[in-house]
């Protein structure tokens, strides 16, 4: 009786999950948080890039003093933040380390501003708020709307497929030393 009970149930659940695929079960956003280490953005095993939203950055150290915060911010990302600093190229995630010196991408309009600014005051820099309401993330795509420039941005896995919507004259601000050091830019 208990086997038929078993051979039962396990039917029914079974049954009830056919229909979905093991891919709709992923969270890109799990362990975004904290020092889980991981980041959203759209990449596929082995991929030569990870392109992939930064909310800040923290240097190891200014003036010669640690910075206890800054491994918080290896993977890049951070889902209590409420503003992207840019979008870098090369990501790991889980390492607790950092990530090779990114090179980080940020569309602009406007003024060009040469500091990424700061989270408190975004306004500083070129960094833009953004809404979780307008984040989507899922296995090989990621986008989010750039507040403070209108600006759309999406892209989905294997190469860096820069698809920026909205309107006016578009800027793109590269930062080649935000995450090596941050006192340097070109």
């Amino acid at each position: 009786m208990n086997r038929n009970l078993l051979t039962m149930a396990l039917l029914i659940c079974g049954l009830s999950v056919n229909g979905q695929k093991k891919i709709d079960y992923v969270d890109p956003l799990i362990g975004t948080n904290g020092m889980g280490h991981t980041f959203p953005g759209a990449c596929v095993p082995h991929g030569l890039v990870q392109l992939s939203p930064d909310t800040d950055t923290i240097p190891h150290n200014i003036n010669g003093t640690y910075q206890p915060r800054v491994y918080e911010y290896c993977a890049g990302y951070q889902h209590r933040d409420s503003s992207i600093v840019g979008f870098s190229h090369t990501h790991f995630n889980g390492t607790g380390h950092s990530d090779l010196g990114d090179i980080l991408i940020m569309p602009v309009t406007g003024d060009i501003k040469f500091n990424p600014g700061t989270a408190e005051n975004p306004d500083s820099g070129y960094r833009s708020r953004f809404s979780h309401a307008t984040e989507k993330a899922w296995p090989g795509y990621y986008s989010v709307m750039l507040e403070d420039y209108g600006r759309k941005r999406y892209f989905a896995d294997r190469l860096p497929d820069y698809k920026w919507l909205g309107p006016g004259e578009l800027h793109l601000f590269c930062d080649y030393f935000l995450k090596t050091d941050p006192g340097v830019r070109i």
